[in-house]
């Protein structure tokens, strides 16, 4: 048979036809880079693509609620809006709950319980967990990256009207501690506090809070950066931490924190409320929010102001009452808590104020043992024993508070244990009293001068007072 042979063009023709494995794997890297890459720049479009108000609404929509807060009989007493920032939690201004007996959230016919979990009152921001409800939080960008004059909008429940959505520019931006306070021309009504402003990609941008009746289009959101602040405040869910925190022990906390601040602000009504919300509980912080109502009911006592007075007269006591009441809530701190120095002092000063010396003494004396380093607790066992003429053990107690007082202290320790001296007949101690006044405080040395120095007979009650 003749034999066929392959000329060398057919051989090379058909090594041409056989890529090299380097060359494919290089070809194969490239088309996948290409693919990885465009989806990248795809998804990076999409994250960053500006929506139409439309898309907007449909976006955000289902993450906004109604809040409604409850009188004791479960009927509305305020409504207003919530956004959800986690899976579990809702957020809304703190003046929409603290006046509640309960919580409630609503969409449409639908509503779920809930519990106040986590407080920032200085920023009006509170948290709230509804029970049995899944929720599909926003996103969150920064309100330091806006600008004076981009468009944003508004979603909130004004009078109860859910979903309510407007358009608006950011007007102005306002620095408050840092962050910018946000505002808008968008409208924010009656009810749309704690509802979401948001850019113009979906992302919330802050909560909005309240808006000036005589202003035209003067309405203002909390900014993003305190939003996030206020859920960073909640501990995981548990089961994903070390040491859980219940939900009875955040709502606690946060019910303290709004009485903390509202006694900061003089708003006397909300402080009681929170704090015997907080009290009733019987968490960890009980104590702490007893021991607060005692010095709310002790100051309303001493001090009245018209603050003080427009909350006084909703209770009908007299200033003896009111410091009856104290006392209970000192001795109640001190139940739960046996070892708060703290209390212990306050409790020897109300038995000093009603001049039940004995009380007022065993209860600095334990003050002193708790707390050796505290000048209060000396300061009051000295009051308390000058008052029952134990005059040299008063001298020994006030002279270890001096030496651990601090600066803007001393004048008011150095007083008492002037007026004990003199009451004792100790007229050269008396005279060094008066030297050292001078030095830290010309006008009580004046006093004292006035009073002691010069030859004049006085009934001295160094407990009362401010002291």
């Amino acid at each position: 048979m003749p034999t066929h042979k392959t000329s060398s063009f057919h051989k090379r023709r058909g090594r041409a036809f056989h890529m090299p494995r380097a060359v494919v794997y290089v070809v194969f890297g490239l088309a996948l880079l290409m693919q990885v890459g465009c989806s990248r720049v795809r998804g990076l479009f999409e994250r960053n693509k500006v929506l139409t108000p439309v898309e907007v609404f449909q976006k955000v929509s289902p993450s906004v609620f109604v809040v409604e807060a409850l009188t004791e009989d479960g009927k509305p007493l305020m409504l207003r809006s919530g956004v959800a920032l986690a899976q579990d939690i809702l957020i809304t201004n703190c003046h929409v709950v603290q006046n509640g007996s309960s919580l409630r959230v609503r969409r449409g016919e639908q509503n779920w319980t809930a519990r106040l979990i986590v407080a920032m009152p200085e920023h009006d921001l509170c948290g709230i967990r509804p029970n049995g409800l899944t929720l599909q939080p926003v996103q969150i960008t920064s309100a330091s990256e806006l600008a004076t004059g981009e468009h944003v909008y508004a979603v909130g429940s004004p009078e109860g009207l859910e979903l309510t959505f407007s358009e608006g520019l950011i007007s102005a931006l306002r620095d408050n501690g840092g962050a910018h306070v946000i505002q808008t021309t968008a409208p924010i009504s009656p009810g749309s506090s704690g509802g979401g402003l948001f850019d113009t990609h979906g992302k919330l941008i802050g909560i909005t809070t309240f808006y000036l009746k005589e202003g035209q289009s003067l309405n203002f959101a909390l900014p993003s950066e305190w939003v996030k602040a206020t859920v960073e405040k909640v501990p995981a869910t548990p089961g994903k931490r070390s040491s859980p925190q219940s939900d009875a022990e955040l709502e606690s906390e946060a019910w303290l924190q709004i009485g903390l601040e509202a006694l900061k602000n003089e708003d006397y009504e909300i402080a009681f409320q929170s704090l015997i919300k907080c009290a009733n509980l019987k968490q960890s912080n009980a104590a702490r929010a007893h021991f607060e109502l005692g010095k709310l009911a002790e100051q309303a006592s001493l001090n009245p102001s018209k603050a003080y007075d427009a909350w006084f007269r909703k209770y009908s006591w007299s200033p003896d009452e009111a410091m009856v009441q104290a006392l209970q809530e000192f001795e109640n701190a001190i139940e739960l808590k046996p070892d708060y120095a703290v209390a212990w002092v306050e409790l020897s000063r109300g038995h000093d104020l009603r001049k039940e010396y004995a009380q007022a003494i065993s209860a600095a004396r334990e003050a002193t043992r708790l707390a050796p380093n505290e000048w209060e607790g000396w300061f009051r066992l000295g009051c308390g024993l000058f008052q029952t003429g134990t005059y040299d053990e008063a001298i020994e107690a006030l002279q270890d508070a001096d030496r651990i007082a601090p600066q803007a202290e001393h004048s008011k320790v150095l007083l008492v244990l002037g007026w004990t001296y003199a009451q004792k007949g100790d007229r050269e101690h008396v005279l060094k009293v008066y030297q050292e006044l001078q030095a830290v405080n010309s006008a009580t040395a004046k006093y004292f001068f006035q009073e002691y120095i010069l030859p004049q007979q006085h009934t001295v009650q160094p407990g009362n007072s401010s002291k």
